[in-house]
């Protein structure tokens, strides 16, 4: 028997679209929504996707991705890059039960996030930043 070990991940922004999952992935995990206390979830100046730094008296919705394997995890790494650092946290699925997950955390500076703005908003992105997200980071994907 081959053991692997599968992994959770709390989504807070462009890996909540399963289109973007089925380009990177080529399937979409399990997806259930949750919620992480004490982070805050920020517009990055001049990018189309967010970034989340600690936070008190914050929250971010968001979405648990489940039974991430070993290769998906060194893909989503890498696909973060330097711009991130994962870190694992505790979260809150909407039943209430308490789930560790991994995240990636912002890992730059903070002047480059808009710290005063309206926080990220998923639908604009699905209406106004999908395609042309999935175009820039993955060239070579096939776009329906």
């Amino acid at each position: 028997l081959c053991s692997m070990s599968l992994t959770t991940v709390f989504a807070y922004g462009s890996l909540c679209e399963p289109k973007v999952l089925t380009t990177m992935l080529n399937r979409v995990p399990t997806m259930q929504l949750a919620v992480l206390h004490g982070h805050k979830r920020y517009r990055i100046l001049n990018k189309t996707y967010p970034a989340v730094l600690p936070h008190e008296d914050s929250q971010v919705q968001g979405t648990l991705l489940l039974d991430l394997t070993d290769e998906e995890m060194a893909y989503l790494d890498a696909f973060e890059g330097d711009e991130y650092v994962r870190k694992s946290v505790t979260v809150v699925r909407e039943d209430g039960e308490k789930i560790e997950a991994h995240i990636w955390i912002w890992a730059k500076s903070a002047s480059e996030l808009d710290l005063q703005g309206e926080d990220w908003s998923p639908s604009e992105f699905r209406t106004n930043n999908l395609n042309t997200f999935i175009q820039g980071e993955f060239p070579n994907a096939y776009h329906q």
